[in-house]
């Protein structure tokens, strides 16, 4: 299903039972089977359920009852995770942070290491990951440094990974940057990292996650979508 409210499920029992309707445990309609002994509900998703999150849907007709598995899969893909990391001279990642994920516990961080041994340690690689119906287009991260400079990283798609029980798929993105240095190779601190944001389309529609507003909304109570 595609769709947080309006969902529609039809029951079939004997003619004129009574009929209960579950969603996790939770009742969401009660009515009874016609004459043909049918019974259709309408029921709405919690307003926070995540793309390929699954829910059980239970029905209790008297002493019996019976129980199907649905999944949340958006139409428009969903941001699911955002992170970056550096990239030593053998292309091993280390100090990275996640600047999103869907996890309810993520918190958005307000610090990160950053290791210079030589001017390879200078590559930052970014990824992210969404899941949905469609891979989204012009995927591309900011980075804006300390120094005001905002620098462009278009990421492009590496993997598709097809989620269970048709919920759609994951897409994999990842773009690569060398931090600007100077000729032995030292970034100075100007040059580093201080505020990141990524833009995407999907379908024709914009949106943008910035992960600085994110971390003030957090404090709140709240996440940042624009």
């Amino acid at each position: 299903m595609n769709s947080l409210t309006g969902n529609k499920v039809t029951v079939c029992a004997a003619p004129n039972r009574d009929v209960t309707l579950l969603l996790d445990g939770k009742p969401v309609g009660k009515g009874k089977t016609n004459g043909l002994g049918n019974v259709t509900f309408t029921y709405n998703l919690p307003d926070d359920a995540l793309p390929a999150q699954t829910f059980e849907l239970t029905a209790i007709i008297g002493n019996e009852q019976v129980s199907a598995n649905v999944t949340y899969a958006k139409t428009v893909a969903a941001l699911e995770s955002w992170n970056f990391y550096q990239t030593n001279r053998l292309g091993s990642p280390y100090n990275g942070e996640y600047l999103y994920s869907a996890s309810q516990s993520f918190d958005p961080p307000t610090f990160y290491w950053y290791l210079f041994n030589e001017e390879a340690d200078n590559a930052w690689t970014v990824c992210a990951a969404f899941v949905g119906g469609s891979a989204p287009e012009n995927v591309i991260t900011y980075m804006k440094t300390l120094d005001g400079t905002v620098h462009t990283i278009p990421m492009q798609l590496f993997k598709t990974d097809e989620l269970t029980e048709g919920a759609g798929y994951r897409f994999n993105f990842a773009g690569e940057i060398m931090l600007p240095s100077d000729e032995s190779g030292v970034v100075t601190e100007a040059q580093l990292p201080e505020e990141f944001s990524i833009d995407w389309v999907d379908r024709g529609e914009a949106f943008t996650y910035d992960a600085e507003t994110a971390e003030k909304s957090q404090k709140k109570g709240g996440g940042d979508y624009e």
